[in-house]
């Protein structure tokens, strides 16, 4: 699918004062190259192109085939700039990420949504029609599901076959245990976004990159804004590419914590968090000093979602859940 023309080419991880957040699905970890960081680095001009070839190399890809973002939300609005335009069919999950259709939205897209908690791939193929735009989230927010590579070939294929593209929204893949976390699909029909905010629990540093074919990261590159990378996101992000304990060592504890919290809870995620059905969980557990996410605005009446943070902090967790539900 070609792009449409245009004229122009915290606190980290931290907890409210007196409240456990389980609200934000985010490394609970902080990453000790953060203290390391001088206030003289806002002074100094970063090559990100310079950092994009140092990312490749990690991720064994060219460099012609990423492009660092400002988090997955410039991802997003940059993709939208160059493939929606006003009429567009979006096909879009109903339970997911809401910022898909408010974006589908402000360019006066034509939406289909797939209806359902855990809607199954052939469900969204079927909405597919000629220059169609998907979004789709793997694995998903707020469910957790993952869907496997087998399954998402087949959606590849359906929007290669229609001249269609994908946005593939890879934001919590780090958190996915057993798979190949850098496997690719380079297709003209295909943007893959990825971020370093969750796994690394900065939400307040943006950071993220996308992966697509050397025409369309020139397309994306084309509409990004200069300077939306900051100086001191850059010195982060240099930081995290050589990181080789951190991610691998704070991840070992959140699998661990997360199996504990599936076999107490009765519940079951293929991410760093879960989504549990119960009324009136949501105020009982804030007037606990619990915070969790309302999933109302998900279309989820009467579910929550909660993340998985450190063990003190999960054992609260669970012993509030448990006190309510049994």
């Amino acid at each position: 699918m070609k792009p449409k023309r245009r004229g122009y080419i915290v606190k980290h991880g931290g907890s409210s004062i007196g409240k456990l957040d389980f609200s934000v699905n985010i490394n609970p970890y902080t990453p000790p190259f953060l203290k390391y960081i001088d206030v003289s680095e806002l002074s100094k001009v970063y090559p990100v192109c310079e950092l994009e070839r140092m990312l490749a190399e990690k991720l064994d890809t060219d460099s012609e085939n990423l492009l660092i973002t400002a988090g997955i939300t410039e991802a997003l609005y940059l993709f939208s700039i160059a493939y929606i335009d006003r009429g567009t069919k979006v096909v879009l999950c109903d339970v997911t990420y809401k910022e898909y259709e408010r974006l589908a939205n402000i360019f006066k897209a034509k939406i289909e949504k797939v209806y359902g908690t855990n809607p199954e791939i052939d469900e969204i193929c079927e909405k597919v029609e000629k220059n169609s735009v998907v979004f789709f989230c793997n694995p998903n927010n707020p469910t957790g599901r993952f869907y496997d590579y087998k399954e998402i070939k087949a959606l590849v294929e359906t929007v290669e076959d229609r001249d269609s593209i994908l946005f593939l929204d890879e934001a919590y893949i780090d958190f996915v245990e057993k798979i190949n976390k850098n496997r690719f699909t380079e297709s003209d029909n295909v943007v893959v976004a990825r971020s370093f905010t969750k796994s690394y629990g900065i939400p307040s540093i943006r950071l993220g990159y996308v992966f697509s074919s050397p025409e369309n990261i020139k397309v994306l590159k084309s509409l990004k804004i200069p300077w939306s990378i900051s100086n001191i996101a850059c010195k982060i992000l240099e930081y995290i590419i050589k990181d080789k304990k951190f991610l691998k060592q704070s991840l070992k504890k959140i699998f661990s914590e997360k199996r504990r919290i599936e076999r107490e809870l009765n519940v079951k995620s293929d991410a760093n968090f879960f989504l549990l059905k119960a009324q009136n969980l949501y105020k009982y557990l804030k007037s606990k000093g619990i915070i969790v996410r309302d999933c109302e605005n998900f279309s989820l009446k009467g579910y929550i979602r909660f993340s998985v943070r450190k063990k003190r902090e999960n054992d609260m967790l669970i012993k509030h859940i448990k006190s309510y539900l049994f």
